[in-house]
C-alpha cells in the first residue's frame, strides 16, 4: 500500500496539500518524542505512580549518600550541554562530539571497562527464517488465513496496515520538510526539491526492510543533525549504513 501510493504521485500530491503549519510541526513532535525516549533511558524521566512520570531525584540520591543510581542521567545532561554548547560555536560534528565525550565521562564515572561480548549477534537472525519473508512459503501461514478461528486476526492486521501507513506516510514526509529545509533544498513554493523521487526511494527502502523482518527502513529526523554537519548526499547515508552494520 506504501508503496503504491508512492508510485501513483498520491504522495506528493498530499505533501503538497499539507498546511505550512503541519510541515513544521509534525518534525518537532517527532523530535520531542525521540528526547522524551532518550530522557526514558538514561533515568532522566523516570515512572511516577501519581502522575505517570516524574524528573530524576539527584538531591536525594546525594542526601541518601549514593549516586550512582542517578549516573547516567547526569552524565546524559552534561553531554546535552556539551552537544548545545559546541552547536552555540558553529562547531561541525557537535553531536557526535558529544556522544564520545558522554561515553569517556561515563566509564570514568563508573570506573569500569565497556563489555565488547559480540555473542549475542547471532541471536538477532535466529528467527528469520519462521519469521521473516520466508513464512510466506509456510502453508499453515495460508490455511490459517482463512479459517474461522483467525479471521478476526485478520481484520486486526488490516487495521494495524493501515495505520502504520498513515504513521508512516505523514512521519517521512514532516521529516522530510524539516531536513531539506535545514539543508535549503526547499523551492520556491516551500516543498523539498525533487520530493516524489524522494518518497519514492524511501516507500522502497521501507518495504525492503520489512522483507528482511527490521525496524523500518524510513526518513529519520535525526538526518537533520547530519545535514547540519554537512551531510547533503548520499555518500553520507551510506557511510551511516557502513557504520551501523
Amino acid at each position: 500500500v506504501f508503496l503504491i501510493l508512492s508510485v501513483t504521485g498520491l504522495r506528493e500530491y498530499i505533501a503538497k496539500s499539507m498546511p505550512d503549519c503541519l510541515k513544521k510541526s509534525i518534525p518537532a513532535g517527532i523530535g520531542l518524542f525521540i528526547a522524551f525516549i532518550g530522557f526514558q533511558n538514561v533515568g532522566i524521566i523516570q515512572a511516577n505512580q501519581y502522575t505517570l512520570t516524574q524528573f530524576v531525584d539527584i538531591n536525594g540520591a546525594r542526601m541518601a549518600g549514593d549516586i550512582a543510581p542517578v549516573i547516567p542521567a547526569l552524565v546524559a545532561l552534561l553531554g546535552f550541554i556539551i552537544i548545545a554548547v559546541l552547536g552555540r560555536l558553529k562547531v561541525k560534528g557537535n553531536v557526535i562530539i558529544g556522544i564520545l565525550a558522554s561515553t569517556v565521562i561515563y566509564y570514568l564515572f563508573t570506573w569500569q571497562l565497556p563489555s565488547l561480548d559480540l555473542s549475542a549477534i547471532g541471536q538477532s537472525f535466529k528467527d528469520f527464517g519462521e519469521i521473516g519473508f520466508l513464512g510466506f512459503f509456510n502453508g499453515d501461514a495460508w490455511k490459517n488465513a482463512f479459517s474461522g478461528a483467525h479471521i478476526g486476526g485478520i481484520f486486526n492486521a488490516i487495521m494495524l496496515i493501515i495505520t502504520f501507513c498513515l504513521v508512516d506516510m505523514f512521519d517521512t514526509l514532516g521529516t522530510l520538510y524539516g531536513t531539506a529545509s535545514e539543508a535549503n533544498m526547499l523551492d520556491e513554493n516551500g516543498d523539498p526539491i525533487r520530493v516524489g523521487k524522494a518518497m519514492m526511494s524511501d516507500s522502497i527502502a521501507t518495504v525492503t526492510g520489512s522483507l528482511f523482518g527490521t525496524s523500518t527502513c524510513t526518513t529519520c529526523v535525526e538526518s537533520a543533525s547530519g545535514v547540519a554537519a554537512g551531510g547533503r548526499t548520499g555518500l553520507t547515508a551510506i557511510v551511516t549504513g557502513l557504520l551501523f552494520l
